[in-house]
């Protein structure tokens, strides 16, 4: 092969390879700013990462990381909580590291928590625009024990009645898989409102009752440190 056509592959085949790198490099627009961002996210909090775990869901790679959290904002009470990021920073993961401290944004449901390099996360000292509003909003210390139930407490969902959407809270000593029913006067399982893994600390449901009819309910949480039942209404 002559000089002139090993220039020319070279120059393809570094040219294929840049295009390739840019076409799944993660691509992010402008996030919010700091009171947009908290609105929209699910939890905020200040936190160490304790451990980074590889993970895969529905075929997708995936960093597990959890946090010991000293400063919460929104979401959490919880001392203990895991966070999922994608694996690369290509797929618009967040490249945390152990024992690092930072500022983290979280979005999706409860048990689902999940963070990226396309909104505002980030280590403590580069969070002082964001910490500056947070700060007028009130902050919760989290300590050891401080804001743990020692017993399981099922709390009245609000609003009550639902008309058709509502919130279920409840607090637990422990993280456990826990699950939520509605039964209806006769005893009979209605629909299953929730099932799957809830922290420590407070959680709330959100619940859409738009497919149950009106009438008087029984919501019924069970987990494995017991069992609680409050009454419930529906009016459309």
């Amino acid at each position: 092969m002559n000089p002139k056509s090993t220039r020319l592959i070279l120059f393809f085949g570094i040219f294929i390879t840049i295009y390739i790198h840019q076409s799944i490099a993660c691509s992010c627009i402008a996030p919010p700013p700091p009171n947009i961002a908290f609105q929209n996210a699910t939890a905020v909090f200040m936190g160490v990462v304790d451990t980074i775990k590889n993970e895969t869901q529905y075929g997708f790679p995936l960093l597990k990381v959890i946090f010991t959290i000293d400063k919460s904002w929104k979401g959490t009470n919880s001392k203990s909580v895991f966070v999922f990021t994608a694996s690369s920073e290509a797929a618009c993961g967040y490249g945390f590291t152990k024992g690092g401290k930072y500022l983290v944004y979280c979005y999706g449901t409860i048990d689902t928590l999940r963070t990226g390099l396309c909104n505002r996360t980030k280590r403590d000292f580069e969070a002082s625009e964001d910490l500056a509003y947070l700060m007028t909003l009130g902050v919760k210390e989290i300590s050891d024990g401080s804001t743990i139930p020692k017993e399981l407490l099922l709390l009245q969902n609000y609003p009550n009645p639902a008309n058709p959407s509502t919130v279920f809270r409840f607090n637990l000593p422990k993280s456990s898989i826990a699950t939520l029913h509605l039964f209806n006067l006769l005893g009979q399982n209605v629909t299953e409102i929730y099932s799957g893994y809830v922290h420590e600390g407070s959680n709330e449901i959100n619940w859409n009752g738009s497919q149950i009819p009106s009438g008087i309910y029984f919501a019924r949480l069970q987990t494995q440190y017991g069992v609680k039942t409050i009454k419930t209404l529906l009016v459309k």
